[in-house]
């Protein structure tokens, strides 16, 4: 996923990754699972393929570390 159209850091420590074949994938931490989740129908709407990404989650967070790391500064 080296396609990244915008990337939002912040306290609610939140990633938008979005590709060309038309796939978000949101990364969050587990409290923030709530906002995370009432994005999907917004994006999926647009035509969008969603994928949710815990930091928390152990299976999860590798993947979503090397997403991060390709984001721009």
């Amino acid at each position: 996923m080296k396609k990244v159209v915008f990337c939002v850091h912040g306290a609610v420590k939140r990633v938008f990754l979005v590709d060309r074949d038309r796939e978000v994938v949101l990364i969050y931490t587990t409290p923030y699972r709530v906002f995370a989740e009432r994005l999907v129908p917004f994006y999926e709407r647009q035509g969008y393929k969603v994928r949710m990404l815990d930091l928390d989650v152990r299976e999860e967070a590798e993947e979503a570390r090397k997403m991060l790391r390709q984001c721009p500064p």
